[in-house]
C-alpha cells in the first residue's frame, strides 16, 4: 500500500489495504477492503465496511459512505476485470452498489441502497434498484456556463437514450 501525507486509517488491523495507493488527507474507516491496482485519489472518505476491487479508480474529493460494493466482473469467475472510474466530487449512499465498467463523473450523487448499473452524468443525482436519474444538478464549484450547458447537453442525450429502451 501507498499511503499519502496525513492520511487517518481507523484500526488498520482490521481492513485489508493490498497493493493500492491512498492520496493524500483521506480516511479510511476499520472493515474496507481495497484491491490490487486501486487509485484513491485526494481528500477521499472511505467509510466502514466498503469493497473496492482491482479495476477502480478513485479521484479527489471523494465521500464512500458505509457498506459500498463496487464490483468489477461482469461475468465471474474470470481474470478480465472491468475498469470503473469514479470522478472529483462524487459522493456515494449507504449500501450502493457499482456495478462493473461504468463511469460516474464529476460532482453525481449516488443514493443510498442504489444498483448503478449505467454510468451516471455530471452533477445528476441517481436513486434505486436499478438507479434512475432523481435530479440533474448544477455544478458547484464556479466553472464556466459553457460547461454547465455542454453538461445539460450530455443530461439530455443520455435521457433520450435511456428512454429508447423503455417499452411502448
Amino acid at each position: 500500500m501507498e499511503q499519502g501525507k496525513n492520511c487517518t486509517i481507523w484500526h488498520p488491523e482490521l481492513s485489508v489495504l493490498l497493493d493500492c495507493q491512498i492520496g493524500d488527507d483521506c480516511t479510511i474507516h476499520a472493515h474496507v477492503w481495497i484491491g490490487n491496482k486501486v487509485a484513491i485519489g485526494n481528500r477521499c472518505k472511505v467509510q466502514a465496511m466498503t469493497f473496492i476491487p482491482e479495476g477502480v479508480t478513485i479521484g479527489d474529493d471523494v465521500f464512500i459512505g458505509p457498506r459500498v460494493t463496487f464490483t468489477n466482473d461482469k461475468h465471474p469467475p474470470s481474470e478480465h476485470w472491468s475498469e470503473t472510474l469514479v470522478c472529483d466530487g462524487v459522493s456515494i449512499g449507504a449500501g450502493a452498489v457499482i456495478l462493473p465498467g461504468i463511469t460516474l463523473n464529476e460532482g453525481c450523487k449516488i443514493g443510498a441502497g442504489a444498483v448503478v448499473t449505467r454510468s451516471v452524468p455530471a452533477w445528476a443525482t441517481v436513486v434505486g434498484n436499478p438507479a434512475r436519474i432523481y435530479k440533474l444538478g448544477e455544478h458547484q464549484f464556479g466553472k464556466h456556463a459553457t460547461q454547465e450547458k455542454k453538461v445539460k447537453d450530455d443530461v439530455k442525450g443520455f435521457l433520450k437514450f435511456v428512454d429508447s429502451f423503455s417499452p411502448s
